[in-house]
This record gives C-alpha cells, sequence and structure tokens, in this order.
C-alpha cells in the first residue's frame, strides 16, 4: 500500500512539473498590468495582461517594438505588413475592459493620425524587438 502511495505522489509530481519545462522565456512588466512576454531574449513578444484570473494575451506575436507613457502604450506588430495599436491604460484588473481600450489594428497612416488626435507626441519606441 505504502508503495502504491508513493508511487502515486512520483507520477503527480512529474506530472506537475511537466507543465513548465520549456517554458523558459522572458516576461517584463510595463505599466499597471500590462506586460511584454516572449522566448529567451525577447523573440517573438507578445502584449499581455494580468487579470483576475491571471496573465492573458491581447496582442499577438510577434511585437517588435512597444512605447509606454503614463495612460499609453503604443505597440508596432509585424504582420504582413506593419499593423499598429495604440493602448488606453486601464488599471481595473479586468481583461475585457483592458481589450476594450485598444485602437488597432491601423496603419501607419491611421497610427499618426490618432497620435496627434490623442496629442501623444511624448511618447517614443522604447523597446524593439527580433522577430
Amino acid at each position: 500500500m505504502k508503495s502504491l502511495h508513493f508511487l502515486i505522489i512520483i507520477l503527480l509530481t512529474f506530472t506537475l512539473q511537466s507543465c513548465f519545462i520549456g517554458a523558459d522565456g522572458d516576461t517584463e512588466d510595463l505599466a499597471e498590468d500590462y506586460y511584454i512576454s516572449g522566448e529567451l531574449g525577447f523573440k517573438n513578444v507578445h502584449l499581455g495582461y494580468w487579470s483576475e484570473y491571471g496573465g492573458a494575451g491581447l496582442i499577438e506575436s510577434p511585437i517588435i517594438a512597444v512605447g509606454v507613457n503614463d495612460q499609453y502604450i503604443i505597440v508596432k506588430r509585424e504582420a504582413d505588413n506593419f499593423e499598429y495599436y495604440v493602448i488606453r491604460i486601464t488599471k481595473s484588473g479586468n481583461r475585457s475592459e483592458a481589450e476594450d481600450n485598444i485602437t488597432g489594428p491601423l496603419s501607419e497612416n491611421e497610427f499618426n493620425k490618432a497620435i496627434n488626435e490623442l496629442d501623444l507626441k511624448d511618447i517614443s519606441w522604447s523597446k524593439e524587438f527580433e522577430r
């Protein structure tokens, strides 16, 4: 009976650990509950949000640049063409509210127009990443 308990404990330990094998990567908080995460060396970066249920992706990889100020995050993503996003920072801890505050994907012209309308001249690309 003891050997069966021991075997179950060993199997549970390996099962729980296997969730984390190969999960190496880099994560960095940006502002409030927003973070960037990617492979080691910040490759294939995506933008996420820490909500009441844990981390959740907001903008898929490959993000190649981000900028942050007190109220906004800007994101440049490489797809077929470049895509741009403007995210108004929310402090709610609610993922759906964070999603509602995303404007994009935008073309470069639409992005520049949004930056001017929101008077975000003080925000610049502060971090750049490899694809």
